[in-house]
């Protein structure tokens, strides 16, 4: 489909950009996940909520605290930057987007633990919210993908000397 017959709102429904650096706002879980949904937060069920923490590992995380009530702080600042980048993505599956485009997921976890995550991540979208199986994932990462985990890798250079960078 050629992007250009599409209208921004459509768009903006059928791809998600989930940034290296997620957006979340001083509230709850509840409320940084449900108002991606597409009807809204009032469309937006507890299971459902749960069922995408489930999908990003965060089920068990939630639990131990205040559940759907637990606060993640001014810009994320009572959440790991791992945690963080689970919820955005949790979002992004929630959005029911048809395209999820992952900027850096890893940027700002723990190396050791990066490689996890990105298999935790790519399972959770590509099995979660479309019952087609229709969804489609672009990853950009700096650091290596561990093989097997995308069909289809697309390396970029500069044409500029490194200085001009």
């Amino acid at each position: 489909m050629e992007i250009r017959e599409l209208s921004p709102a459509a768009v903006r429904r059928r791809v998600c950009l989930i940034e290296q650096r997620a957006h979340l706002f001083d509230a709850t879980v509840r409320a940084n996940l449900s108002f991606a949904h597409p009807e809204g937060p009032e469309g937006c069920a507890d299971s459902q909520l749960w069922e995408v923490l489930e999908a990003v590992g965060l089920g068990e995380w939630a639990r131990a605290r205040d559940g759907l009530d637990t606060r993640v702080g001014r810009e994320g600042a009572l959440v790991s930057g791992g945690q963080a980048q689970r919820i955005a993505v949790a979002r992004g599956l929630l959005s029911r987007a048809e395209v999820l485009v992952l900027d850096e997921p890893t940027a700002h976890v723990d190396p050791e633990l990066g490689d996890q995550l990105i298999r935790d991540l790519l399972g959770a979208a590509a099995g979660s919210g479309m019952s087609d199986g229709s969804r489609s994932v672009i990853l950009m990462s700096h650091v290596p993908v561990p093989q097997g985990l995308v069909d289809h890798h697309v390396g970029l250079r500069s044409a500029l000397p490194s200085a001009e960078v």
